[in-house]
């Protein structure tokens, strides 16, 4: 989070993280100050050369220079850039200026190639400006990607072609398009928040609400809470009940989910997890108990209807002796809780 700007009149090789990256990963970084330059400038790189890569990464800040000046990294020469994001503004002087890459090049050995990232920004140059990129001299790949067509009413995806390759532009869309978490068709996104876990688990959006977001940037879901969740049901106790349960049997763990509008929420993807973790019995002295009356056999998800949910918690036998609790989380990040104390 600092702004970046050349020690001399003619800067070049200017990024909000690297000046230079060559055989070299950049991976889950992100970059907030302004940057500024004269040649090669990017938010985040100002050149990715031989096979370097950037992913999982962002940058915000606006970015400014003479030439080729990308809202991510000025030159991606023969390297890969996936799984990222740009916000800020781009402004070239004179020429070239893609909302993620400026000068986009490739060679017969090494293909430069984008997937999966997107740019919101407002794009700008003296010619050569793109939504996603500058300047194409020769192409790699470009799949997957979008930019903010609102901010860049006149700009195509690429603003130069030189490739010798015929390509279909990279698309543009709506900022509410961007927002909407089906155009993102192939990408690794979930609506809400899950720990991020690549490949699998990579970005998260506030479906409706906001753009996609990386699942490192937060801890927990930053959607605002739109589900309401009542539970858990019997066989299990709340507010303040310790459960007295056998170790090695499987708890069944009820509740239901509506969604804001009053509707059941029946898709699986609405739970996230549950989890357990050990606390001091002594912490627990004096509190009401209660027998659990009932197990399950096996463990697992199961939709019941109308909103309501079963999960069976295999307890292990190892759980004799303890005091845990356990936690369900959902994608929205909300969660509910219940104490337990196991037997042999």
């Amino acid at each position: 989070n600092v702004a970046v700007s050349p020690a001399v009149a003619d800067g070049y090789l200017i990024g909000g993280a690297v000046g230079y990256l060559e055989r070299s990963d950049i991976y889950a970084t992100t970059s907030s100050g302004a940057v500024s330059g004269t040649y090669e400038v990017g938010g985040l790189v100002g050149l990715a050369y031989d096979d370097a890569t950037i992913g999982y990464s962002k940058a915000s800040g606006n970015v400014s220079g003479e030439t080729f000046v990308g809202g991510i990294v000025g030159g991606l020469a023969e390297a890969q850039i996936f799984d990222s994001y740009a916000t800020g503004t781009v402004t070239a002087f004179e020429d070239v200026a893609g909302g993620i890459v400026a000068y986009f090049e490739s060679s017969d050995d090494v293909p430069s190639s984008m997937a999966r990232s997107y740019a919101t920004g407002v794009v700008t140059a003296g010619s050569a400006a793109g939504g996603l990129v500058g300047y194409l001299d020769r192409l790699g790949s470009i799949v997957d990607s979008y930019w903010n067509s609102d901010a860049n009413e006149f700009l195509d995806g690429i603003g130069v072609n030189e490739s010798d390759v015929t390509i279909t532009d990279p698309p543009g869309s709506t900022l509410l398009a961007l927002q909407d978490i089906d155009t993102f068709t192939n990408w690794a996104i979930r609506n809400g928040w899950i720990a991020f876990a690549p490949p699998t688990s990579v970005w998260g959006i506030c479906d409706g609400d906001n753009t996609p977001y990386l699942l490192w940037e937060e801890t927990e879901s930053p959607c605002a809470a739109g589900w309401s969740i009542d539970g858990f049901f019997a066989p299990v106790d709340m507010d303040g009940v310790l459960n007295v349960a056998q170790a090695g049997r499987a708890v069944p763990l009820k509740w239901r989910l509506l969604d804001e509008s009053g509707d059941p929420v029946s898709a699986s993807d609405s739970f996230m997890s549950v989890t357990s973790t050990r606390e001091s019995c002594e912490a627990g002295a004096g509190v009401v108990t209660d027998s659990l009356e009932t197990y399950v056999g096996g463990s697992g998800l199961r939709y019941l209807g109308d909103g309501y949910w079963q999960f069976n918690w295999a307890t292990p036998k190892s759980y004799a002796g303890q005091c845990r609790t356990v936690t369900l989380t959902l994608s929205d990040g909300s969660t509910i809780s219940a104490e337990f104390r196991f037997r042999r």
